[in-house]
């Protein structure tokens, strides 16, 4: 959707909008003199809505609002200035005012709107900046942002405890599983969706989502259904056009990012073998394939990682290794491994073996196991031996330690666990953990990450909430999604512009 605002010259023209939901644009560019916006002891003039008047310090020629088609909420906002200047645009929304990123000095400006909340009323305001720092603000635009979908789950916000040191804005990346349409959707802290994309094809639902390498974009798996693959969506989409596709073959739980353009995933195969009191039966093996982003076909991988080329045996690890019933008749699982990171420091894959209770670092080059953290061949011990992870999930990984939300499957509540790696001395140590308040085990997916300010962000699945955790153990902020559904995992954003702000940080 296309609105053209001509505010041509020093006149402000209002320009004929095209349709009944155009934006409006009214007054006349202010301009304030004096005041750097980076002075820390001056007010700033980039947020002062009572500057004075003076239109003939600068022009806003040709502004052009355009909405996305495929993400209601994004927006974007262009303009023509006649001399270089810095621009950017302020919004005001129920939540107060913000900027968006500061451009170059150019005379041709876009910038892309995002955060955007659904289903409320904006206002937008160009704004420009000459060498000499005076600032200029142009006609005030109004945009009623389009509303959700009647099937995403909104989020209900409460503070239970008041925690300072909570960054004033956030966001929330989540996806959940059930419901009527699959969705990855972003929340701002007030619970209010700013950004969602569902699946295409509702047999083959979001089943994980993930920020990319470079935080720009929104990476989602759809393993299951027809044509599953890896989807990348930038935050800044127009139109389904910029959104790319990678194929995946028997890809299940996880995958990641990797550099040159290509992706790892957790792929699925079974082989007959014998499976300890049970003779042989088909046994599901879980393998890490690679691929280059936007292949042709889902047989164009590569294998990275095969669990028959370990030093360690493949036989039963628990009752969950037992053989059931499957698509192949009596199968058994091995590993049941349901989380795959990558670690840019030496490149390797991190692999969680659920059945084995094993974080399993894989060089990327060979595919040999280079150690174990847990299960029966773990070269590290717990200072801690209780608190060991019972078929957990993971998603936040450094060489100096990770995050487990452990489902406790064999008896107990679900816990959350931070540990820290001691690699010359060969140990792990707890260094914050978290019991389920209700003493509840929660058997299906489950997350736990720890924020950029040092808090946790805990995403406890079937419950259907969201919790931001303080080092004590305080909730202050829960997210509970109405209707209820399984909150699978979440990522914490401290800047919606740079999803990179919320990636896997030192723990």
């Amino acid at each position: 959707m296309l609105h053209l605002l001509a505010l041509l010259a020093c006149g402000v023209e209002e320009a004929r909008p095209n349709t009944d939901t155009a934006p409006t644009a009214r007054t006349e560019p202010t301009t304030a003199t004096g005041t750097s916006s980076s002075d820390p002891g001056g007010s700033d003039p980039r947020t002062d809505t009572s500057l004075p008047t003076d239109p003939g310090v600068s022009d806003f020629v040709e502004v052009l609002l355009e909405g996305s088609t495929l993400v209601p909420t994004v927006h974007s906002l262009g303009w023509s200035s006649l001399e270089p200047q810095v621009s950017w645009v302020e919004v005001s929304d129920s939540s107060g005012v913000w900027l968006t990123p500061r451009g170059d000095a150019t005379t041709s400006h876009s910038h892309a709107l995002l955060g955007l909340k659904a289903g409320q009323p904006v206002t937008l305001v160009p704004c420009l900046e000459d060498e000499e720092g005076r600032v200029v603000r142009g006609a005030p635009i109004a945009l009623d942002v389009p509303s959700p979908p009647e099937n995403l789950p909104r989020l209900e916000i409460t503070r239970p405890v008041p925690d300072p040191a909570m960054p004033e804005r956030f966001w929330i990346l989540a996806y959940y599983i059930g419901g009527i349409e699959s969705h990855a959707a972003i929340y701002d802290q007030d619970g209010d969706a700013v950004w969602w994309i569902s699946s295409p094809d509702p047999t083959n639902n979001i089943l994980m989502a993930k920020p990319s390498l470079d935080g720009l974009s929104v990476l989602t798996g759809h393993f299951r259904g027809r044509g599953p693959g890896i989807r990348r969506t930038p935050l800044t989409a127009m139109s389904v056009d910029d959104q790319t596709f990678t194929p995946t073959h028997e890809a299940h739980h996880d995958f990641t990012e990797l550099p040159g353009g290509r992706f790892g995933y957790l792929s699925a195969e079974y082989q007959r073998m014998e499976w300890g009191e049970f003779g042989e039966v088909y046994t599901r093996l879980d393998l890490v394939f690679e691929v280059a982003e936007g292949a042709d076909s889902p047989s164009d991988f590569e294998r990275s990682f095969d669990p028959r080329d370990l030093d360690v045996p493949l036989v039963p690890a628990c009752t969950h290794s037992h053989p059931l019933e499957s698509t192949v008749g009596s199968a058994a699982e091995w590993g049941h491994t349901n989380s795959l990171l990558w670690d840019a420091t030496d490149d390797t894959f991190i692999i969680n073996i659920r059945n084995l209770d094993t974080v399993m670092k894989i060089d990327r080059s060979t595919g040999q196991r280079v150690w174990s953290i847990g299960g029966p061949s773990s070269d590290f011990a717990l200072t801690s031996p209780e608190q060991w992870f019972d078929h957990g999930h993971m998603s936040q990984w450094s060489p100096e330690g990770f995050t487990m939300f452990s489902n406790e499957l064999h008896g107990g509540g679900s816990v959350l666990y931070h540990y820290a790696i001691d690699a010359g001395a060969g140990t792990i140590d707890v260094i914050w953990s978290h019991a389920q308040p209700e003493g509840l085990q929660l058997s299906v997916l489950g997350d736990v990450d720890r924020t950029p300010d040092g808090a946790y962000l805990a995403s406890w699945s079937k419950l259907g909430t969201i919790e931001r955790l303080t080092v004590a153990g305080d909730v202050s902020w829960r997210a509970t999604a109405v209707p209820e559904v399984n909150l699978a995992r979440s990522v914490w954003f401290d800047d919606l512009y740079d999803l990179s702000s919320g990636s896997p940080m030192e723990p």
